[in-house]
């Protein structure tokens, strides 16, 4: 039973994805179908089953912006936090938020920092990377940093290294 759902998961995860390509194609077939044998209600059909599928696709790229806005919103409204508790904090897949944020994280237009330690995302919001860039500025960072950032902020140690290296890129690019 299990495999038959896991089955249906990939043909369901697959329809998502291609459902505009799907749809054209049978609109073509429709549309063709319809001017070889004179038959206008296949060709009707076809323009109408197109119509719906713009709109379909007008409609969910609106959802989608929508969707990332809201995603950009909650990632700002926390300190620190990961990419499966983001997963569950929006309800959405994990793959997907991880590729949300690998996207963020390449287009380095997010105003937060996103590390990727051991497979795991984790964002920082803007307010967050002011603090580190204080500290980085006023402290002797390169020192003083596992003791900083370990008591103020209940970071691990991995993690303290992923800013630091952030930090020297960051004023070598300055």
């Amino acid at each position: 039973m299990s495999a038959f759902l896991e089955t249906l998961k990939r043909v369901w995860h697959y329809l998502k994805r291609s459902w505009f390509v799907i749809t054209i194609v049978l609109v073509l077939i429709l549309f063709f179908v319809g001017k070889l044998e004179e038959i206008s209600s296949l060709m009707i059909t076809s323009i109408v089953i197109l119509s719906l599928t713009i709109a379909g696709l007008i409609l969910q790229i609106i959802v989608t912006i929508l969707k990332f806005r809201s995603f950009k919103t909650y990632l700002e409204s926390h300190k620190r936090i990961d990419d499966t508790s983001i997963a569950q904090g929006i309800d959405n897949e994990l793959v997907t938020v991880r590729r949300q944020l690998s996207e963020l994280m390449k287009d380095k237009k997010c105003p937060g920092m996103i590390i990727l330690l051991k497979n795991t995302y984790i964002y920082y919001n803007s307010k967050m990377v002011e603090t580190f860039n204080k500290l980085y500025k006023e402290a002797n960072f390169k020192e003083n940093v596992y003791s900083l950032l370990s008591k103020q902020f209940d970071l691990y140690k991995n993690e303290i290294q992923e800013i630091q290296k952030r930090m020297e890129q960051q004023e070598k690019s300055d």
